[in-house]
């Protein structure tokens, strides 16, 4: 857990000082479904999209699918797989040319501290297998590591407020396309409005920095994020 903050540390200094930046705008919208059973386990369905804005174009496309159980004293542990597309190139004044897949299996491992009646910290880990699209099967490329560390406010009965931070970091790399190790920090905050008793809303802001090719340069993606919950 030392090491991923001292990353994250790092990352923050290079957001800083990064040589080259690209700033772009996004739209990311989000849907997902969550369905309890027993008194320990969740199965969870998310369908995300990002479209470039200013001028428009599709970002990025993705599908999660994840169960996991709790073990108590607050932990979580599950499994999962994610189906990601990605219109290159990254530049929205560019048609797009053509599209990245990748397929993910991943790990789940979180834990929410419950500091007071308002306050929770809340701690997630995801180890992220990721096998890139090739000529004719996809293939192993990296093993990427993502932390993120999120106080969460309880606002009356009708909403909460999130205030996160994530790092994703590239192990295990075999890919000549996927060259680098400090990959992405993302910071931000979601507002959660509970409409109705299954059905939540929240709007929220991250900034999205990113390493690219060649080393030294970086996206800076100012994003407004639209969500959609819903408990069945």
């Amino acid at each position: 857990m030392s090491r991923l903050l001292t990353l994250l540390l790092t990352f923050t200094v290079c957001q800083t000082f990064g040589q080259t930046r690209t700033t772009q705008s996004v739209l990311w919208t989000h849907a997902q479904v969550k369905a309890n059973w027993g008194s320990d386990w969740t199965l969870q369905q998310d369908f995300e999209e990002a479209l470039y804005w200013f001028p428009a174009r599709q970002h990025i496309f993705q599908e999660r699918t994840l169960v996991t159980k709790g073990i108590g004293s607050g932990f979580r542990i599950g499994a999962g797989f994610v189906y990601f597309t990605q219109t290159l190139p990254n530049d929205p004044h560019v048609e797009g040319l053509a599209t990245f897949r990748e397929l993910r299996p991943i790990l789940h491992v979180s834990h929410k501290w419950h500091v007071n009646e308002h306050w929770a910290i809340h701690q997630r880990l995801w180890p992220e297998f990721r096998f890139i699209e090739g000529f004719d099967t996809y293939e192993y490329a990296t093993t990427r590591v993502r932390y993120r560390i999120m106080a969460q406010l309880a606002i009356s009965d009708w909403g909460r407020l999130d205030l996160y931070d994530e790092i994703h970091v590239n192990t295990f790399r075999k890919s000549e396309v996927l060259t680098n190790r400090l990959d992405q920090n993302r910071i931000g905050f979601n507002l959660w409005y509970t409409a109705f008793k299954h059905h939540k809303f929240a709007a929220g802001y991250f900034n999205w920095y990113q390493e690219r090719i060649p080393a030294g340069s970086f996206f800076n993606r100012h994003i407004v994020r639209l969500s959609y919950s819903y408990q069945i």
